[in-house]
């Protein structure tokens, strides 16, 4: 055993290879090409990404077309096209690549968005496949290989273009990073941290915990020892341009709009998404204050929420496993128990706030990695018959189980029927769009702004806060035309 519990590697770099070419041309062929496309969501997130894209091509900046009406209660916001307050730049920057490859054309682009994904998503096996190689567990990747396919939530966030599949691949790079071995590069985990929040933010402390938990302790304890300093440092570093950036924006250096209306969202107080089609921001403090029962309420329910849709996330077997793993040797454990407890960990993070499977999905491939990794003890080279026998026993119990405990999302199923029904109505909304005269527009739809290359804002909840908007619009930019870019300084 190597220091962290982490076997040390004994598969040479050919077999790893030849692992790695075999799962990526599997899963490339079966999962990613031989599965038919699901229609975008009409709201998806995926549509504000994209116009960040479109506009820094363009050399505008980190812009973008779509505007909840909250976001109106700035005077920072009040323009559109909207500076970048209510989502992460990092997605939307790597975005320019399919943008730039699709030739700039709105369909192409959402098309190339989804082969980004599959090719995020064959990153995220080949690494894998390669470490579980390197580590002496060849016959667990036939394993990981059906965990990873028959995830209904992976395949959702490759169609719908989330930014989850990104973030996953970031912390399964971290994460096999840590449990190599040897010493950790504070410079390499401090790296991906930053880039992580860049992307989702909420989860910049996942590397700092992993790295407490899974690093080899100094005499000083891992939180007071200079590598992990030199990694809170590093991270700094990364987010520090963007900091900047809202700074002198908004005042504060890590504003976002969720943070003014994300726990009261969905709540009695502001039912379903009615805080951001309002004008009225919900700081956490304040609302947890002035609401305590509405947000108890609320957390409960965000309780009961993951605990009875977990088995949608991961099948019951492998949770009993995680769950076991606590009852044996911590040492041999020690990387499935800080799995396990960080996917807790980000349950009771997203319970006050938001409540979707969607959430988790960054962590899968780091689970799923891990349990393949403890099913398969390394062995001392590639052993042909027995490595193969162990492959398909370990292959078939992950078969099994996905037939007899399959992970079921019948909302998600749901939706993606509704988004087919919805085609029509977006191709309408788009047409209405650029035909609207010149002003603030509003649209239900966010694919809508995508396709009509027009900023708008999502509609408000009533009359009222309609006019409020564009009256805020109209004295924030009073030398600017409607329907014009307008600067942001």
């Amino acid at each position: 055993m190597a220091p962290g519990g982490a076997p040390a590697p004994h598969s040479g770099r050919r077999t790893a290879a030849a692992v790695v070419a075999a799962a990526v041309l599997v899963m490339g062929l079966v999962w990613g090409l031989g599965r038919p496309a699901r229609q975008l969501l009409p709201s998806a997130d995926l549509y504000t990404h994209l116009s960040v894209a479109r506009h820094l091509v363009r050399g505008e900046g980190y812009l973008t077309d779509c505007a909840y009406p909250l976001s109106f209660a700035y005077p920072f916001a009040c323009a559109l096209p909207q500076p970048l307050i209510h989502r992460m730049p990092g997605f939307g920057t790597l975005l320019t690549v399919p943008w730039l490859l699709s030739g700039q054309d709105a369909d192409r682009a959402v098309a190339a968005v989804r082969f980004l994904q599959i090719a995020l998503v064959l990153v995220i096996v080949a690494l894998g496949s390669y470490t579980l190689a390197r580590r002496g567990s060849v016959a667990g990747v036939p394993f990981w290989l059906i965990l990873l396919g028959t995830s209904p939530l992976l395949g959702f966030a490759v169609d719908w273009g989330q930014d989850e599949v990104l973030t996953g691949a970031l912390l399964l790079a971290g994460w096999v990073h840590l449990r190599r071995g040897s010493g950790p590069s504070p410079l390499f985990i401090g790296t991906l941290a930053g880039l992580l929040g860049l992307v989702r933010l909420e989860l910049l402390w996942v590397p700092m915990v992993w790295w407490v938990a899974l690093a080899p302790r100094g005499q000083n304890g891992p939180g007071r020892s200079p590598g992990f300093g030199l990694m809170l440092a590093m991270a700094a570093v990364v987010l520090i341009p963007w900091s900047l950036r809202n700074l002198e924006l908004t005042g504060q250096p890590f504003f976002t709009l969720q943070s003014v209306a994300e726990a009261a969202k969905d709540t009695q107080t502001f039912p379903g998404y009615s805080v951001y089609q309002g004008l009225a921001p919900q700081p956490v403090l304040h609302f947890a204050a002035e609401h305590i029962e509405p947000l108890a309420r609320k957390t409960a329910r965000g309780l009961r929420f993951y605990i009875e849709n977990a088995p949608g996330f991961l099948a019951w077997p492998w949770w009993l496993v995680i769950l076991a793993s606590t009852l044996l040797p911590r040492l041999r454990c020690r990387g499935l128990m800080t799995a396990g407890g960080t996917a807790l960990l980000m349950m009771i993070l997203y319970v006050p706030f938001d409540h979707s499977l969607r959430h988790l999905l960054p962590l899968f491939p780091v689970l799923a990695w891990e349990l393949a990794a403890f099913a398969t003890p390394a062995e001392p080279s590639f052993t042909g018959r027995r490595t193969a026998l162990r492959g398909l026993i370990l292959a078939g119990a992950a078969a099994v189980a996905a037939l007899v405990f399959p992970c079921r999302l019948p909302g998600w199923e749901s939706a993606a029927r509704n988004a087919e029904q919805l085609q029509e109505q977006v191709r309408l909304e788009t047409s209405r769009l650029r035909r609207a005269p010149p002003g603030v527009a509003f649209t239900p739809y966010a694919a809508a702004t995508w396709y009509a290359d027009r900023a708008a804002v999502w509609d408000p909840m009533d009359a009222r806060v309609r006019q409020r908007i564009i009256l805020l619009y109209r004295n924030h930019n009073p030398s600017s035309r409607a329907g014009g870019r307008v600067a942001i300084q």
